[in-house]
């Protein structure tokens, strides 16, 4: 689809397009025919003991941020324990499979680039109406067909010897990575381009009352935002909405939008951009920041002039 017949999506807490995945519950917020094949957003909800098939996918990049619960990973020869916020990115050949540990639901927000992954699950789990319904457990003729067609897919199901090798992975842990203080906001860095191969970077934003940039248009990238806490609106050319937690948002290229706080609490907001590279916008435009626990004062004069100045290297559009 050109560019410039693809439009904005925005998705409801509890929307989107369910289906049963081997005793998980996935909800898409953004698959490939929305992205130009860039990426796919889910929300995968794991039941106490339950978790994925062990599988190394040859394809994507996969990246999983905890939104709440206690997951276990093994990732190669490494088991990693995370609890809410912590966020980890695996590179393609790299054995994975993950378990709730805890007492109460997970749940993840998983982002696989480039987009590709969601056609095997769309076609070999179930769909559901809705969040409610109930999540049938996976029968042996289930398995039988994820086993024929994933190899179709560049997945490699139980792996023999995956499980003993070095990982590639980025691990970030609850309020860790590199920060910067953005017009007023703080912004802290989970996935660059180095860990995801150029095909996305994701970030999360801490945007104080009032917060957030004026209008403006990417010319590289596809942007999208999932709320996490507080209320956020979202002003598009196509629609105008405030969201909260589980609230999603996906901008093609060339979408001229803006975001803000709409509360008097600061909200948080997980940002991916694919391709990856704007993150180094922040990067020159921001200051350094080192207490994600603090926030940044109001922007000076001089953040503002240097955020307009070199919003153009980066094929930014900034309309004030």
């Amino acid at each position: 689809m050109p560019e410039s017949q693809r439009k904005a999506t925005f998705v409801r807490p509890g929307d989107g397009a369910y289906l049963a995945w081997f005793g998980e519950r996935v909800r898409y917020l953004a698959v490939g025919e929305q992205t130009e094949g860039r990426m796919s957003v889910a929300v995968e909800t794991i039941a106490p003991g339950g978790g994925s098939i062990p599988h190394i996918r040859h394809r994507e990049h996969t990246a999983y941020y905890v939104v709440s619960g206690e997951v276990l990973f093994a990732v190669g020869k490494r088991s990693l324990s995370l609890s809410a916020d912590a966020f980890v990115c695996i590179a393609p050949g790299t054995a994975q499979k993950f378990t709730n540990a805890g007492q109460s639901p997970a749940e993840l927000l998983v982002i696989s680039a480039p987009a590709g992954f969601e056609e095997l699950r769309f076609r070999a789990g179930l769909p559901l109406a809705s969040a409610d319904q109930p999540r049938p457990a996976a029968s042996n003729e289930d398995h039988e067909t994820l086993a024929a067609i994933a190899p179709g897919f560049g997945i490699e199901l139980h792996p023999t010897s995956g499980f003993q090798q070095e990982p590639a992975m980025r691990v970030t842990m609850p309020l860790e990575g590199k920060m910067t203080a953005f017009v007023g906001d703080l912004y802290r860095f989970l996935a660059v381009s180095d860990d995801t191969g150029g095909r996305f970077a994701v970030f999360h934003a801490t945007v104080g009352p009032g917060g957030g940039p004026p209008f403006h248009i990417h010319s590289r990238e596809d942007e999208a935002f999932f709320v996490l806490d507080g209320t956020v609106s979202f002003d598009s050319e196509d629609a105008s909405i405030e969201l909260g937690p589980g609230g999603f948002v996906h901008l093609p290229i060339g979408t001229k939008h803006r975001f803000a706080n709409a509360m008097q609490e600061p909200a948080e907001v997980l940002i991916i951009v694919s391709p990856a590279g704007f993150e180094k916008y922040f990067e020159l435009a921001g200051q350094p920041w080192h207490d994600a626990t603090q926030r940044p004062g109001p922007p000076d004069q001089a953040e503002i002039d240097r955020l307009i100045a070199s919003a153009p290297q980066f094929g930014l559009e900034v309309i004030v």
